[in-house]
Parts: structure tokens; C-alpha cells; sequence
């Protein structure tokens, strides 16, 4: 009955034993091929990791490529600026002192028109103190003249200097005033170009007689002119009137009134 039960249980033991074999068999067949895929899982890994590391240090390398040519070129810019600068203000500077320089010459001819200035206006005024005291004496001498002419005259009109006539044209003039009115104006000869332009545009040939009537202010103006003639037209008249208008005379203290003149025109 022993042995019956010690050999029922070596079979067992055999059996499960068998059974145990063929299940760690095929454990260990399984563990193999789990240990290969995770083998080729890891090589695989290992493969892609290493290519993303290539292709990342690439890709650094060419941004860092890119980044120094990049950096290069801002140098070059940079330094081209600095070079366009540099040029910039030297030109300024430059053109600055040139304007000081001009500026300068510009002040110094000024300066010299100034003095040459001032001597020409120094010697205006001595030739102005000249010519008035030439007037003067002139004036003196020519008032001497007429006062000398005037004590000869049986008449007592005083007369005034007469122009010399043109060979197609002739003007004079007399001042004839009772009492002291001037003996000759100042501007005459200046003023009878209004004379010659009226006997210029006269029409008709032939002599004409004006008597005018004049007062003198003060201050050497002539006013309340009157004008007659028995023969000259409206125009001619119109013209001695303008004429004796414009006349200047010496200056007074109070003037003078009812000074007489005689104005001919011969218009040949």
C-alpha cells in the first residue's frame, strides 16, 4: 500500500516536473524574444536619437554659420557707416571753416567799403561846404552885378539874367519888382526846360509877351501865379505858368508880395 502511494506520488512528481520543463521552456523562449525586441527597441532608439542629435548639432551648425555670416555683415555695415560718418563730418568741418573763411573775408571787404565810405563822405561834405560857399560868393557877386546894372536903369525895374536863344528857338525872362522882391530865382536855368518843351510843341511861329504876377513866401516858393498874354494860346500860357510856379528863390523872413516878371518866347 507504501509503495503503491510513494510510486503514485513519484509519478506525479515526474508529471508535474514535465510539465514544469516545458513551462519554463517556454518562459524562457518567451524571455528571449522579449529580450530580442527590447534589444531592437533599444538599437532602433538608440539609431533615431543619435540621428536627431546629427541632425540637431546640423541645424546648430548652420544657424551658427548663418548667425556669423549675419554678424559679418552687420560689422561690414557698421563699419561702412562709421567710414560715411567720419566722411560726413570732415566734410562739415570742412565746409564750415571755408564759410568762416568767406564769412570772415566778407566782414574784412565790408569794413574796408566802410572806411572808403567814410572817406568819401568826408570828402563829399568838404565838397558840399565848397560848392555852398561858391553859391554863395556867387550869389554875392551876381547881386553886386544886378545893383550896379540897377542904378543905370532909368527906369528903376530890375532885371533878370536872359537866356541865351537856340537857333530855332528863343526864351528870356525879366523880374520886374517894385520894391525889394529878388532879382533872380535860383533854379532857372534848370526850370526852363518847361519853355523850350512848350516852344518844341507850339504850332504857330512868332513872338509872345507874358506878364505874371507872383507872390514869394519864406521859405523861397512861388505861389499865386498869374499869367497874361495878348497872343499866346491857352497851352503856352498854361506852360509860363508852370514854369514860374516852379521857380525857387533865396529864403526871407517874411517874403515878398506883387513881384512882376516878363516872360518872352520867340518861336521860330
Amino acid at each position: 500500500m507504501l509503495r503503491s502511494f510513494v510510486i503514485s506520488l513519484l509519478v506525479s512528481f515526474l508529471v508535474f516536473a514535465g510539465i514544469g520543463t516545458a513551462l519554463l521552456r517556454g518562459v524562457s523562449k518567451d524571455i528571449t524574444a522579449v529580450d530580442q525586441r527590447y534589444a531592437e527597441a533599444i538599437t532602433r532608439l538608440k539609431g533615431e536619437i543619435e540621428g536627431s542629435i546629427e541632425n540637431v548639432s546640423n541645424s546648430i551648425t548652420s544657424y551658427g554659420n548663418i548667425f556669423r555670416t549675419h554678424d559679418k555683415k552687420i560689422i561690414s555695415v557698421r563699419d561702412d557707416m562709421d567710414s560715411q560718418v567720419s566722411a560726413l563730418s570732415r566734410r562739415i568741418t570742412s565746409t564750415e571753416e571755408g564759410q568762416r573763411q568767406d564769412l570772415a573775408e566778407v566782414i574784412s571787404q565790408v569794413q574796408a567799403f566802410s572806411t572808403k565810405l567814410s572817406l568819401v563822405s568826408g570828402d563829399l561834405g568838404s565838397l558840399k561846404e565848397g560848392m555852398v560857399q561858391l553859391q554863395t560868393d556867387f550869389r554875392g557877386l551876381t547881386e553886386v552885378k544886378a545893383l550896379e546894372a540897377v542904378e543905370s536903369l532909368p527906369d528903376n525895374r530890375l532885371m533878370a539874367s536872359a537866356l541865351e536863344p537856340t537857333p530855332d528857338l528863343a526864351v528870356s525872362d525879366e523880374a520886374s519888382v517894385p520894391g525889394t522882391c529878388p532879382l533872380a530865382a535860383l533854379n532857372t536855368d534848370s526850370r526852363r526846360v518847361i519853355l523850350r518843351d512848350a516852344i518844341r510843341a507850339a504850332e504857330k511861329k512868332g513872338t509872345h509877351v507874358f506878364n505874371a504876377t507872383f507872390d514869394i513866401s519864406g521859405d523861397g516858393s512861388t505861389v499865386a501865379s498869374q499869367v497874361e498874354s495878348q497872343t499866346a494860346s491857352a497851352k503856352l500860357k498854361s506852360a509860363v505858368n508852370r514854369y514860374i510856379e516852379s521857380l525857387q528863390w533865396n529864403n526871407s523872413e517874411y517874403g515878398f508880395s506883387s513881384c512882376e516878371m516878363q516872360v518872352r518866347l520867340n518861336i521860330n
